[in-house]
């Protein structure tokens, strides 16, 4: 067993992954966010699903505007793409359930109304 600096091993760092992969799959979102406060380490808002999205391109699919707010304000980059190079604004725009306000900043997300 590997131990990283500060005593958590690198077996327990994959398992919480793999629960946090379950809880945004679930859609058990409240869980997953307070995995993502307690473990900021792990940096688990930049992780990829197992369909190869990421947090933030997921709660932009599913219209999670509150979601859509934590993870940005706990570090998700709205710049970092998907493997297929789309990035967080191209998911705004691609399911039309969240509105992007390019003219504000950057990580502005509004429910489109």
């Amino acid at each position: 067993m590997f131990v990283r600096k500060g005593g958590a091993s690198v077996e327990h760092d994959e398992e919480v992954r793999k629960r946090f992969r379950n809880c945004f799959r679930a859609g058990k979102y409240e869980e997953a966010k307070k995995m993502i406060a307690e473990q900021p380490s792990l940096c688990l808002v930049s992780l990829q699903s197992n369909s190869l999205l990421l947090p933030l391109h997921v709660a932009l699919v599913k219209g999670e505007v509150g979601l859509v707010e934590f993870l940005l304000a706990h570090g998700a980059d709205p710049l970092l793409p998907d493997t297929e190079g789309l990035q967080a604004v191209h998911y705004a725009c691609l399911t039309g359930k969240i509105r992007y306000d390019n003219q504000l900043q950057l990580n502005t997300f509004r429910r489109k109304s």
